[in-house]
């Protein structure tokens, strides 16, 4: 089975205490027996994510349909 964490994110006024850091391994315990594990991750919590032990996929190229607008 597959689990993808959509996002994590964490109030500016929290960020670099390790909160980011515990909220990350408490979802890795909690689903530790899928196969498989994804985040959404951006420019600023890429390096985030690769310290937590997630790795860029070498050869997958994330794909979206949305109607959302960002501005």
């Amino acid at each position: 089975m597959c689990v993808f964490f959509l996002y994590l994110i964490v109030h500016p006024d929290y960020q670099k205490k390790g909160v980011g850091r515990e909220a990350d391994a408490l979802m890795l315990r909690e689903y530790k027996d899928y196969a498989r594990k994804m985040v959404m991750a951006s420019e600023e919590t890429l390096e985030l994510f690769q310290k937590c032990g997630f790795a860029v996929g070498e050869n997958d190229v994330p794909i979206f349909v949305t109607y959302l607008t960002t501005y």
